[in-house]
């Protein structure tokens, strides 16, 4: 790992360790409590989540009707994390409605088809992501739960105790 993944993932585990309690486990075995295991996500409140896991590429359907009609839309890359374990996410609804709880396997790097940045060099490889989750409503979202990344570097995995 270089040091700027460190520089960076060392000071964020500290600041996650007051997290909402949710217990887990780098790679070397040290137990702390961050937002990565077990997040809520709400229009009021979102907080940074750490997710880690290996960066995949997928081809998928887009405009103009996304795949309804396969002889004029395109098709583009989205770049999504597969997680090295599950996390679950409950989506708390606007008031009235009832939480939905997601358990995601895989989170996708949120965008539109020319606003996302090429992962491409990435794709394979272990990485550690921070950024905000959000639910999937968009239709150039793949996966239920997307995440908004604001850093990406190389890091430890994170595992969390199930």
């Amino acid at each position: 790992m270089d040091r700027i993944g460190v520089a960076w993932i060392v000071p964020l585990l500290a600041i996650f360790a007051l997290g909402d309690g949710a217990a887990a486990k780098t790679a070397p075995g040290k137990v702390l409590a961050a937002r990565t295991c077990s997040m809520t996500i709400t229009a009021r409140e979102n907080p940074d989540a750490l997710i880690s896991g290996t960066v995949i590429e997928r081809k998928v359907w887009g405009p103009p009707n996304f795949g309804e009609h396969p002889k004029t839309d395109k098709r583009y890359r989205v770049w999504i994390v597969a997680l090295d374990n599950p996390i679950q996410v409950t989506i708390d609804s606007e008031p009235g409605y009832q939480s939905e709880k997601v358990v995601a396997r895989e989170i996708q790097f949120r965008g539109g088809i020319l606003a996302v940045p090429d992962y491409s060099g990435l794709t394979g490889k272990h990485l550690v992501v921070r950024g905000q989750l959000a639910e999937q409503v968009w239709e150039t979202d793949h996966t239920r739960i997307v995440i908004e990344a604001k850093e990406v570097a190389p890091g430890p995995a994170i595992y969390c105790p199930h």
